[in-house]
């Protein structure tokens, strides 16, 4: 709910300068490109800050094991929803839209 919205966000406030051990960029870094993208659009700092850094939950242990090569093609897909154009991919998505970005099968 909001509540936790404003929790991730506050956490992402305190921890963007954290180095990330997969990537050589900081989570302060990656804040940034998001906002000159998709400017105005603060809880996704909050969101990606606890998608990086968070432990995952017991139920999306699997997909954290998931390859690079996987995470690439997830984000070819969500990006040709928008046509390849910047800001045009889904901003929310159900969970069928979802499933089917991830390739998991019901």
């Amino acid at each position: 709910g909001p509540a936790e919205g404003a929790q991730a966000n506050g956490q992402a406030a305190a921890g963007l300068r954290r180095q990330l051990s997969f990537v050589e960029v900081t989570i302060d870094e990656i804040a940034e490109v998001m906002e000159s993208e998709v400017p105005g659009q603060d809880w996704l700092q909050g969101f990606w800050f606890r998608v990086l850094s968070a432990p995952a939950a017991p139920e999306c242990r699997s997909l954290g094991l998931r390859t690079l090569t996987n995470w690439v093609a997830f984000y070819n897909r969500w990006q040709s929803l928008g046509n390849w154009k910047a800001g045009q991919a889904l901003q929310v998505c159900n969970a069928v839209e979802m499933k089917d970005l991830l390739g998991i099968p019901m």
